[in-house]
């Protein structure tokens, strides 16, 4: 092998280890983000939304469980996948504001070292998701109360939604909520929770396919049981396609 040749296949190797390190760079940089960590080109790679119903306070046990669960819910997201809370809406319930957004940081055990710093990730958890989703499950759940339970326009609402379309994978609707529908569209104060009677009304279901959805039952004074209400919302979510209908429990 003469010189040269070996000078062009020396210089062919550190081209390709170059090469090699540009490709990694390029293909593990972090996708642009806003400030809340969720993707600017759109892309929702999960969606957990929770639903708080606070037509009457919730004790504090109830407010610390579901404190324990959103996080929970957080910290199971991929990166840039976004967890919303939305309190009931009582004067226009399908336009929905939330009292929480934000997309997950990730994990600071996989933050990338050419970009990201896992003590700023950590610290972002601690802040912007322990803290604030803190103080705003305390202000929904123990100190604001609505006049109705308009939970099937809110399940409207929230489908509606860009980023909780059924173009968005990894759906998850969680209702924290005494089950108590209550509107001028369905009441069961009135109708109470028979399936057959509000079926036989034809009313429309949203299309929930592929959408996971958890429900944790409040105990209130009612006057229906829990058995009749967790009853009743099986059926309507197995009506409306759901992926999955579980009972959550403290």
């Amino acid at each position: 092998m003469t010189g040269r040749l070996k000078f062009q296949i020396g210089i062919g190797v550190v081209g390709l280890f170059f090469a090699a390190i540009f490709y990694f760079v390029f293909v593990t940089r972090p996708e642009p983000s806003d400030s809340r960590n969720c993707r600017i080109d759109g892309i929702v790679p999960a969606h957990t939304v929770v639903l708080i119903d606070q037509s009457d306070p919730f004790s504090r046990t109830d407010t610390d469980w579901t404190w324990n669960l959103v996080m929970d819910e957080a910290r199971a997201l991929p990166k840039h996948g976004r967890l919303t809370v939305f309190p009931i809406e009582t004067e226009t319930p399908g336009d929905l504001v939330a009292s929480f957004g934000r997309c997950s940081p990730g994990s600071p055990a996989n933050a990338n070292p050419l970009y990201e710093n896992p003590g700023d990730i950590r610290r972002e958890w601690e802040r912007d998701f322990e803290g604030d989703l803190r103080l705003t499950l305390e202000n929904l759940m123990l100190q604001t109360s609505a006049p109705t339970s308009p939970l099937m326009e809110q399940i409207e609402g929230i489908i509606a939604r860009y980023d909780f379309s059924s173009r968005n994978e990894g759906r998850r609707l969680i209702i924290i909520s005494d089950l108590m529908q209550r509107s001028s569209y369905y009441s069961f104060y009135e109708s109470g929770a028979d399936w057959e009677r509000f079926a036989a009304t034809d009313p429309s279901v949203p299309n929930l396919r592929g959408v996971e959805v958890a429900v944790f039952v409040a105990r209130r004074n009612s006057g229906l049981s829990e058995a009749e209400l967790i009853g009743f919302w099986k059926k309507y979510f197995e009506a409306a396609g759901a992926e999955s209908f579980e009972v959550l429990r403290n």
